[in-house]
């Protein structure tokens, strides 16, 4: 085995449930609802605060196309807590 085959890591490749799920959230529908959501919760991360980090939408349960889940089921989070989030899937905080 050679040396740069040792170093990388192996790549992890997308499903085809990925991908269609990739293409979903790159819909106009999505985006548009995306940018509500954001402008709904004052362009901040609803568990940090914080509005200078990426911000991204998370969706607290999924029901047919993202775009079209209930605003209540969809919180703005920055990019750590999201990623926090998606890893533990705890609750968020009801705070702010």
């Amino acid at each position: 085995m050679s040396r740069t085959a040792r170093r990388s890591a192996p790549k992890k490749r997308r499903t085809s449930r990925q991908t269609r799920y990739q293409a979903l959230l790159r819909d106009p529908r999505w985006q548009r609802k995306r940018l509500e959501i954001m402008q709904r919760d004052g362009w901040q991360c609803r568990q940090c605060g914080a509005t200078d980090k990426e911000l991204q939408v998370h969706h607290r349960w999924y029901r047919g196309a993202p775009w079209e889940v209930p605003g209540t089921a969809l919180v703005t989070l920055c990019i750590g807590c999201h990623g926090r989030q998606r890893r533990h899937e705890r609750p968020l905080s009801r705070s702010r």
